[in-house]
């Protein structure tokens, strides 16, 4: 009896639970592909990752995937040498050593293995992975943003690696997906030379833990357990450099110089420039005004976007970020960059400043700090500006990438005998 071949999905998970903002769009992205499935049940999903985390994650949700599998590099010395000579060395003629790795890597005990042996028809990268350089099957990755091109936030080092790594991305992926008209322009002029696929612009939506959240949940209390201040800024950010964490910290020096006691509640994972931040706190005399919570549970999260006053994310990395766009959800107004497109995600919900000046930064600041009215005014607007966002409007556009990209590889259910 005949049966229609289904399509199978492969999707390359790298991201990790405290990776901020690249983990949560991940899991927003799952929430996607489950409800994909149910629609289209002629589509499976098969996931893959070197990371043990995602093994637990599925084991808890198997509902989430068909099949999921641990892609461990074993530490095979001419699996090493291999791919060092394909991808990592200085040798010359990368194109050539690519295309090397790429027709054997199927074939021997390496790391991607069983991701041929899945017999996937295309792959989802989603946090700028140059596996679609390294894995010959047609791929639709995700670049978050080109920024090391449009500041100087990353040294020598990192804006080398982000950009060999995005030129791989732009040459081997067939779909790239941006986070906004902007930031597809930027990927376009950016590797104009080496694009080889079609870049699509896909903005934001809150975190899938947001949008279900119970409204009629009282978060007022949820706070209690920090010993916070009943009034503060928020600021949801891992400590890179880029987060521009110091200026906030003069901002808020200067309002202290003028007797403006504004209190700042910082959470996030603690990397990069996290210690230079402290010590400037430190140097300042502003510990009293800072309150740093680390990584925090995602209703805790909710609770102190509810809570704060308003968020403050003065950072010089874009074109889009992800929790203007979170607090704006929740109601919470928003003093944020001047840069980018940030000022079209604010919308009427808050105020720009000029994120290298820290005058302009405490004078936003204060401007909402001591004006009740004005903060209400915000938060109503922003309750406009939310209704934007819709989970069933990015199920849309996920749909329509996803069937549109199986027209442009030319796959699509078959009449088979066996059904596989």
């Amino acid at each position: 009896m005949k049966a229609k071949k289904k399509i199978r999905i492969g999707l390359w998970l790298i991201a990790f639970p405290y990776g901020g903002g690249i983990y949560q769009f991940n899991l927003l992205v799952l929430k996607v592909l489950e409800r994909f499935r149910k629609l289209n049940p002629l589509f499976t999903l098969h996931c893959f990752s070197p990371m043990k985390e995602w093994e637990t994650y599925f084991r808890e949700n198997p509902c989430l995937c068909d099949s999921f599998a641990v892609v461990h590099s074993k530490r095979v010395g001419a699996q090493y040498l291999a791919r060092r000579i394909a991808v990592s060395s200085r040798l010359p003629f990368l194109g050539l050593r690519l295309w090397i790795w790429r027709k054997i890597n199927r074939y021997f005990p390496f790391e991607y293995r069983k991701v041929f042996q899945a017999k996937v028809d295309f792959m989802l990268y989603l946090a700028e992975d140059w596996q679609a350089a390294e894995i010959a099957i047609p791929s639709i990755s995700v670049i978050f943003d080109v920024m090391q091109r449009y500041t100087n936030a990353y040294n020598t080092r990192e804006t080398k690696l982000r950009n060999f790594q995005q030129e791989l991305i732009c040459k081997y992926s067939k779909t790239i997906l941006a986070d906004s008209r902007l930031g597809k322009k930027q990927i376009e002029d950016s590797y104009r030379e080496v694009l080889k696929g079609e870049v699509i612009s896909l903005y934001y939506i809150p975190t899938f833990y947001i949008l279900a959240h119970n409204e009629a949940v009282d978060y007022s209390n949820r706070t209690t357990k920090f010993n916070l201040p009943s009034k503060y800024l928020f600021y949801p950010a891992q400590f890179w450099k880029y987060k521009n964490h110091d200026n906030l910290v003069r901002a808020v020096s200067t309002l202290d110089a003028k007797r403006i006691k504004v209190n700042v509640v910082l959470a996030g994972s603690r990397k990069d420039h996290y210690l230079k931040v402290l010590q400037l706190i430190s140097d300042l005399n502003v510990k009293a005004n800072f309150h740093i919570l680390g990584y925090v549970s995602n209703e805790d999260i909710i609770a102190l976007y509810k809570n704060a006053w308003a968020l403050v994310m003065p950072t010089f990395s874009g074109p889009t970020n992800l929790p203007i766009i979170e607090a704006i959800y929740l109601g919470c107004p928003v003093i944020c960059s001047n840069l980018f497109e940030m000022p079209q995600q604010i919308g009427e919900a808050g105020l720009t400043c000029d994120p290298f000046n820290s005058n302009d930064i405490a004078e936003k600041i204060e401007e909402v700090w001591n004006n009740a009215e004005l903060r209400s005014q915000l938060a109503e607007k922003a309750k406009v500006e939310a209704r934007k966002y819709s989970f069933e409007g990015y199920f849309t556009q996920w749909s329509d990438i996803i069937m549109e990209f199986c027209k442009r590889i030319r796959i699509s259910p078959q009449m088979t005998e066996d059904g596989n």
